[in-house]
C-alpha cells in the first residue's frame, strides 16, 4: 500500500509543482500551515459541519467537574500543559478537542496515534493536504516526531502536546504496548523550558460502574467497560454516552520539580519512573470514580476466611468458647451473609433516577458543597474514605449515595440498622451498598468478630464507607451524642494494618423541612417509635405530594486517622486499651465538632429561634425582625455558614420562611388596623423548636455567659467568677450539648465578651480581668440571648421537682420519663412554665441523666431506676434553676460554686458550642 501511495504522489507531482510555481504566496502559506501541524494531529480551532451535527449533541451530555476545568485554566496561565491519556482513541481525543474549545483551554498541537484531518472544515482540509504534499515534494517523507525534535520544539514554544499511553488488552484487535519512547523528549524539553511544564492526566470513562473481579467472555473478547476495545467503545458510545460518560482530570505533576527531585537519575531512569507514576495516577483517578473491583459476597467471605489475622482471632475464640472450629465457621458464614452488602449497579441506577425525581418534585433541589466534594476527590482512590454524616432522616443515605454517584465518586458501603431489614426493603438496601448491623451485640463474641473483620476487609480493599455517628436519627434537630462502636472498630482496623491510612469526612445534612416531622413530634411527646415495615412505606406515599424545601449538604475537611493518632503517639506497635478508648472518644467528638462547624443556618432556623423567644400571644412583625437580625449578627461574628438566600437578601428570606410556616399552619399571620403580627399555637411550638435546634449549637456559649451576667447582683464580675458559674451551667447542660475543649473555657468566654464589646454593651479590663456590663441590661438583644436555653432549664426544673416530690423504686426509665411529662403538662397548664417545648421526652431524658450523674438517681443491672433522695443537693439545684428562670421565691443570685453545688468533671471530649 505504501508503494502504491508513493507512486500516485510521484505521478501527480508535475501538476502540483506547475500549479505552485506560479503562486509563491500560496506556497508560503502552505509552509506556515505545515509548521503549525505537520502530523495532522493537532486539535482543530473549529469542527466541520458533519462533526458538529453528529458529535456535539452527545459531547454536551458528558459529566465534567467545573473545578477541575478551572484548575487547568489557572495552570495554563503560568506553565505549559502536557495532556496524558491512556488507551484513548479518536473519539475521546475529539471530545477533548470539543471541550477545550468550549472552555478556552489550550489545545493540543500534537497527539501520538491520533489525527484530526477529517474533523476539519473543507477549506482547512484541502490546505492541510496541500501543505503536506508541498513538504513531500521539497524534502521527502516526514520524519518521526521523536527524531525530528518536534515535541521539544512545541514545549519550548509553550504549546501543548497530548501523549497517549496505550495499554489495550483484547483478543479481537490484539494487545498494544505502552510507548515509553515519548517520555524522554518531554524530560529534555522540560530541562530547556523557561516555564513550568505540567503533566495532566485525563481520562474518558464510558461508565461509572466498577470493574468486575470475574471477567466475562465479552470482557475478554472486546475489552472491559473501563478499558473497552474499538467495537465495544462504539457500542457504549451509542448507548451510554448521554447518561454515564464522565471525564476526569488528575492533579498536575510539575515535570521540572520532578527532575529536580531526582538529580542523580539519567533520562532513561527518569522516564521509567515517570511512566510508573503516570500509570499509577491514571489507575487511582479511575478508581476514585468507580471504586475497587466489584466482588460478590461469597468471594469477600472467602477472602476474610483466608486472612491470617482472622484465622488467629478465630482460633482464640475457639479456645475461649470451647466450640469446634467447623461449628463456629458455620456461624461465621451465617453472620457474614446477614451483615454484608451485595452491590448491584442495576439497583444503583434505579436509585439514582428515583432520587433525581425526588429532588426535583418533592424537594426544591440540593444545595451541595462542591468545593468540599473537590477536597474528597483529591484523596479518593488513594485511601479508604469513611463518610460521617449527621442523621436527621431516612433520606440521608439515599442522598449521599446519589451525590457520590452523580459527582463521580465511589459509591459508599453504608452501615444500616437491622431495623431496616424487612421485605421488600432488604434487597434494595443490600444491593445499594447497605450492610446491616445489630443494634446491640451484647456478649456475642462471634458476631462481633465477624463485624470487626468485615469492616477491616472493606478498609483493606479500599472501599468507601458511611456510618452515622449518632447511631439513630435526631428527633430534636440537634446533633446527638456520638456512639463509639463502629468508630472504635474502624480505628482498630487501621491499627491492625488493614490500611496505611483512612480519611474521615464529617458531613452536615440539613433539611428546610423534614419528612418525618410529624412522627418525630409524636415521639418527643412520649409516643412509641413506629417500627419500620411495609405498612410504613405505604403510608409514606402520601408525603410525595408535598414540598419539603431545599436540602443543604456540607462537607468538612477530610481528617487523616493516621495523622490524628500520630499526634497522640498511638501507634500500631504501641497500643493501650485506655489510650485507645480516649482516642476513640476524642476522634468521635472531633467528628461532631466538624459536623456542627460546617452546618448551614437557614432562614427558617433564624425565624423559629426568634419566634420561640416571645412569651406574649401577639408577636409584632417589627419586633420579630429586630430579634432575627440580632441572631444573625452573632452568626456573622462567629463566621457561621448561612444559606445563599439569607446572605443575598435576608429580609426576603425571612418573609419567605414566615410565609411557608404560615401556609403549613405552624404559625398564624394577621393584620389589624395598625400593623401585622403573628401568633403561635402551643402544639406547634415543638415543630418550631426542631428548626431552632438545628442552629442552637452556635449560641450555647453566648447564652450561658448572658445568663450569668443577667443573674449577677452587681454590674461587674471577674473572669474567674464567670468561669465558675459557667461550670455549673455546663453540668446542667452536659447531656444536651457537648462543650468544646478544643480551646480553654477562658477563651470561649472571652470570645463572647469580645462580641459584646464590639456591640458596645460591656467593657473588659484585661489587667484586672473585670467585666463591666451595666449597658447589657438596657438592651433587648441581651435578654434574647440570655433566654435561648430556658426551655432546657425548665425541663431540668420539672425533672428535679418530680424527684423531690415523688418516691420511685426500680421503675422503668421510659415509664418514668412519661410520668414526668404528664406532671410537667400540669405545670404548664398552671402557668408555672413558659415553654411548652421544654416538655420533650428528649429534654427529660437528658435531665434525668444529669441527675443520675449527680447521684440523685441510681440504676440497677436491669436498667431500672430508683430515687436516691438527697434533700440538700435537691434544694441547692432547685434554687439555682429557679434563679435562672426568675421564678417567684427563688434566690436572685447563682450561689458560690466551690462549697454549695456538687459539680461533675466534664468529659474529655471536644465539640463546638
Amino acid at each position: 500500500m505504501k508503494k502504491i501511495g508513493l507512486f500516485f504522489l510521484n505521478l501527480i507531482k508535475p501538476f502540483f509543482t506547475a500549479y505552485t510555481a506560479r503562486r509563491p504566496d500560496y506556497v508560503n502559506k502552505l509552509k506556515g500551515v505545515f509548521v503549525k501541524d505537520p502530523y495532522f494531529s493537532g486539535m482543530v480551532q473549529k469542527f466541520n459541519f458533519w462533526h458538529r451535527l453528529i458529535f456535539s449533541p452527545y459531547f454536551n451530555k458528558v459529566n465534567v467537574d467545573p473545578i477541575e476545568l478551572n484548575n487547568l485554566k489557572k495552570l495554563s496561565e503560568t506553565g505549559t500543559l502536557v495532556y496524558i491519556m491512556k488507551n484513548q482513541g479518536q473519539l475521546e481525543y475529539s471530545y477533548f478537542n470539543h471541550l477545550f474549545i468550549k472552555e478556552n483551554i489550550p489545545l493540543a498541537h500534537f497527539a501520538n496515534s491520533a489525527h484530526t484531518l477529517y474533523w476539519r472544515k473543507f477549506s482547512d482540509f484541502r490546505t492541510s493536504l496541500a501543505a503536506r504534499l508541498n513538504y513531500y515534494y521539497e524534502r521527502g517523507l516526514l520524519e518521526d516526531p521523536l527524531n525530528s525534535g518536534f515535541l521539544e520544539y512545541l514545549i519550548a514554544n509553550g504549546n501543548s502536546p497530548l501523549l497517549n499511553l496505550r495499554v489495550s488488552r483484547e483478543l479481537i484487535f490484539g494487545n498494544t504496548d505502552d510507548p515509553i519512547e515519548f517520555i524522554p523528549p518531554l524530560i529534555k524539553a522540560a530541562r530547556k523550558s523557561l516555564r513550568p511544564v505540567y503533566l495532566v492526566t485525563q481520562q474518558f470513562l464510558y461508565s461509572r460502574h466498577p470493574e468486575k473481579e470475574n471477567k466475562s467472555i465479552i470482557d475478554a473478547l472486546f475489552g472491559e467497560k473501563t478499558n473497552p476495545g474499538r467495537f465495544r467503545k462504539f457500542v457504549m458510545f451509542l448507548f451510554l454516552y448521554r447518561k454515564k460518560a464522565t471525564v476526569k482530570f488528575g492533579e498536575a505533576l510539575n515535570l521540572k520539580d520532578f527532575i529536580a527531585q531526582n538529580p542523580d537519575d539519567d533520562d532513561i531512569t527518569l522516564s521509567s519512573k515517570l511512566k510508573n507514576i503516570l500509570m499509577e495516577r491514571l489507575m487511582v483517578e479511575r478508581r476514585s470514580i468507580t471504586g475497587p473491583a466489584l466482588v460478590k459476597r461469597e468471594k469477600l467471605l472467602d477472602k476474610m476466611l483466608r486472612n491470617k489475622n482472622f484465622k488467629d482471632d478465630l482460633e482464640k475464640l475457639c479456645l475461649e468458647t470451647g466450640q469446634k472450629r467447623e461449628d463456629i465457621e458455620k456461624t461465621v458464614h451465617r453472620y457474614f451473609m446477614e451483615i454484608a452488602a451485595d452491590f448491584n449497579y442495576n439497583y444503583v441506577d434505579f436509585y439514582s433516577a428515583a432520587i433525581h425525581w425526588m429532588t426535583k418534585n418533592i424537594y426544591d433541589g440540593l444545595d451541595i458543597d462542591t468545593e468540599g466534594l473537590s477536597r474528597i476527590k483529591k484523596i479518593a482512590g488513594k485511601y479508604p474514605i469513611i463518610l460521617v454524616p449527621s442523621h436527621k432522616s431516612h433520606i440521608d443515605y439515599l442522598l449521599l449515595s446519589y451525590i457520590f454517584y452523580n459527582y463521580d465518586l465511589t459509591m459508599p458501603h453504608i452501615c444500616a440498622g437491622i431495623n431496616l431489614k424487612f421485605w421488600p426493603v432488604t434487597n434494595f438496601v443490600r444491593h445499594g451498598g447497605g450492610f446491616y448491623i445489630r443494634r446491640t451485640i451484647g456478649g456475642n463474641k462471634t458476631y462481633k468478630l465477624v463485624l470487626e473483620h468485615y469492616l477491616k476487609l472493606l478498609m483493606r480493599e479500599g472501599y468507601t464507607m458511611e456510618f452515622f455517628i449518632e447511631g439513630t436519627r435526631s428527633r430534636t434537630g440537634k446533633l446527638l451524642k456520638p456512639k463509639m462502636g463502629i468508630l472504635s472498630m474502624l480505628m482498630q482496623g487501621y491499627l491492625d494494618g488493614a490500611t496505611p491510612d483512612a480519611y474521615f469526612v464529617p458531613i452536615s445534612i440539613h433539611y428546610e423541612r423534614i419528612m418525618e416531622q410529624k412522627s418525630y413530634m409524636s415521639e418527643l411527646k412520649g409516643a412509641e417509635k413506629e417500627k419500620e415495615n411495609v405498612v410504613g412505606i405505604i403510608k409514606a406515599g402520601d408525603k410525595f405530594n408535598k414540598k419539603y424545601g431545599k436540602v443543604f449538604i456540607r462537607f468538612a475537611e477530610p481528617v487523616s486517622l493516621k495523622s490524628f493518632l500520630d499526634e497522640k503517639n498511638i501507634l500500631p506497635e504501641n497500643q493501650n486499651i485506655d489510650e485507645h478508648r480516649r482516642a476513640v472518644e476524642q476522634f468521635a467528638y472531633k467528628m461532631t465538632y466538624d459536623i456542627n462547624r460546617v452546618s448551614v443556618v437557614t432562614s427558617t432556623s433564624l425565624v423559629a429561634t426568634a419566634l420561640l423567644s416571645f412569651n406574649e400571644k401577639g408577636i409584632l412583625s417589627r419586633d420579630l425582625f429586630d430579634r432575627i437580625r440580632h441572631l444573625k449578627n452573632y452568626l456573622d461574628y462567629k463566621g457561621a455558614r448561612l444559606t445563599d438566600v439569607v446572605r443575598l437578601n435576608e429580609t426576603r428570606a425571612y418573609q419567605d420562611a414566615l410565609s411557608k410556616l404560615s401556609m403549613e399552619k405552624t404559625i398564624s399571620h394577621y393584620r389589624d388596623f395598625e400593623e401585622e403580627f403573628y401568633t403561635l399555637d402551643t402544639p406547634k411550638r415543638m415543630m418550631l423548636d426542631y428548626h431552632k435546634n438545628t442552629a442552637l449549637h452556635f449560641y450555647v456559649s453566648l447564652a450561658c455567659v448572658s445568663k450569668i451576667l443577667e443573674n449577677a447582683t452587681s454590674n461587674t464580675l471577674t473572669l474567674e467568677e464567670i468561669k465558675k458559674k459557667y461550670e455549673m451551667l455546663k453540668t446542667l447542660l452536659r447531656h444536651d450539648f457537648t462543650f468544646s475543649e478544643r480551646t480553654t473555657l477562658e477563651e470561649h468566654i472571652l470570645k463572647v465578651i469580645r462580641f459584646y464589646e464590639q456591640e458596645k454593651l460591656l467593657t473588659y479590663n484585661p489587667d484586672t480581668t473585670e467585666v463591666c456590663f451595666d449597658s447589657c441590661r438596657l438592651t433587648s438583644s441581651f435578654y434574647l440571648f440570655s433566654s435561648l436555653l430556658d426551655d432546657f432549664f425548665e425541663a431540668s426544673l420539672i425533672t428535679l421537682t418530680y424527684i423531690k416530690n415523688m418516691a420511685f423504686e426500680q421503675m422503668d426509665q421510659k415509664k418514668l420519663e412519661l410520668d414526668i411529662l404528664a406532671k410537667g403538662h400540669l405545670f404548664y397548664l398552671k402557668g408555672a412554665l413558659h415553654y411548652s417545648e421544654s416538655l420533650s421526652q428528649s429534654n427529660i431524658h437528658n435531665a434525668l441523666t444529669v441527675y443520675k450523674d449527680l447521684g440523685l438517681i441510681k440504676a440497677d443491672d436491669a436498667k431500672l431506676v430508683s430515687r436516691n433522695y438527697d434533700e440538700q443537693t435537691i434544694i441547692q439545684w432547685e434554687n439555682i434553676l429557679k434563679g435562672l428562670l426568675k421564678l417567684t421565691g427563688a434566690k436572685k443570685t447563682l450561689p458560690p460554686i466551690q462549697q454549695e453545688v456538687p459539680l461533675l468533671p466534664e468529659p474529655t471530649t471536644p465539640d463546638l458550642h
